[in-house]
């Protein structure tokens, strides 16, 4: 094997988290076997407003119906031009067309979510119908698959591996200082509207217990509160909507604790590995999420809470953390990208 492509299709502009992953994951692979051709391929369905985004990306333009699900020409002739090996998928939706092109080459994709049940949030009914056969497609001609969670593995598919969501940790540091830690009353949660399983509703219930908290919601607008039914924002939470990386580091520097997914259930999973946790740990702030993540175990800057539980709980969760920091060592053990990114490649040139 020669020449690997990695293909996500991303939000560019509201993905920093996961640009950074691809760009680490690619400089690891680079760096443990430096004879391989690289490159990453970006689907994007917005023109590019930022200069290079993901570093020596190849951006594809997405526009209509017709390109995202039935044949995308600059896609088409692209993949051909660089003539892989194997293509890594960040597993996403696809034109038919392009991905029946890609059966030429090895495929092996990589799943973050239980796409089966994700696509029961779908109000669309056609639109669900025709993404479980893209799914079941997909999936049937795949050579592998790396699933982030044991219950992202897709049954009776092909080969697996689990490995959890990686993070260069020593691009990172701590924002969060000892007074603060001691002091502060304020919490963060950065979410996405379009997933139920993150759980804000529950954050603002929580607040609503919790006055003598103050909690920070990033990533949702008041529009995208009211489309949950929640008209009435507690006072003790502030909505900050979208904010770049360097806007919300800001705010982590006062907070003394970080909320992970609370409502995991909704999208039947009890794992996670997700990357918004490991960004609150590299800049050095503990966290509290909802189940399990197989990669954070042992780590005392990590509260799991059980899928029942209520604002008590959730008290002495952050409470319990308050003084916990995030040890360097073990993050570089256990979840930085040279470690996690041997695994994955090892895996791809086995293929």
């Amino acid at each position: 094997m020669r020449r690997i492509v990695y293909v996500a299709k991303l939000e560019l502009d509201k993905s920093q988290g996961v640009n950074n992953k691809i760009s680490n994951q690619v400089a690891s692979w680079r760096k443990i076997c430096p004879e391989l051709d690289i490159f990453q391929l970006i689907i994007h369905p917005k023109r590019i407003t930022a200069k290079d985004p993901i570093e020596g990306s190849i951006y594809i333009f997405e526009r209509g119906f017709l390109q995202k699900y039935i044949f995308n020409l600059s896609l088409f002739k692209e993949m051909r031009r660089l003539s892989a090996d194997l293509v890594y998928f960040r597993f996403s939706t696809f034109p038919i067309i392009n991905t029946i092109h890609l059966l030429s080459c090895k495929i092996v994709l990589e799943l973050n979510t239980r796409f089966e049940f994700e696509l029961l949030h779908y109000k669309n009914v056609f639109k669900r119908f025709l993404l479980r056969l893209y799914y079941k497609f997909i999936i049937e001609f795949s050579d592998g698959q790396v699933a982030v969670t044991p219950e992202c593995i897709v049954e009776d598919g092909p080969t697996s591996i689990v490995i959890g969501n990686s993070i260069s940790v020593v691009d990172y540091k701590s924002f969060v200082k000892d007074d603060i830690r001691k002091t502060s009353m304020e919490v963060v949660f950065i979410g996405s509207p379009d997933c139920a399983w993150h759980g804000v509703d529950r954050i603002m219930e929580i607040a609503k217990d919790l006055v003598n908290y103050r909690f920070n919601i990033i990533g949702y607008s008041i529009e995208d509160l009211k489309s949950f039914g929640l008209d009435q924002i507690p006072s003790n939470v502030q909505v900050h909507g979208f904010l770049t990386s360097n806007e919300y580091l800001k705010i982590f520097a006062r907070c003394f604790a970080a909320i992970g997914s609370l409502a995991m259930e909704r999208n039947r999973m009890f794992f996670s590995s997700s990357l918004k946790n490991r960004e609150y740990l590299v800049h050095g702030l503990p966290v509290v999420v909802q189940g399990v993540d197989i990669d954070l175990l042992n780590f005392d800057s990590v509260f799991f809470l059980k899928t029942k539980f209520d604002s008590n709980d959730f008290k002495l969760a952050i409470e319990h953390l308050r003084l916990a920091t995030p040890k360097t060592y073990q993050l570089m053990r256990s979840i930085d990208s040279d470690v996690l990114e041997r695994q994955r490649l090892n895996f791809l040139l086995n293929i």
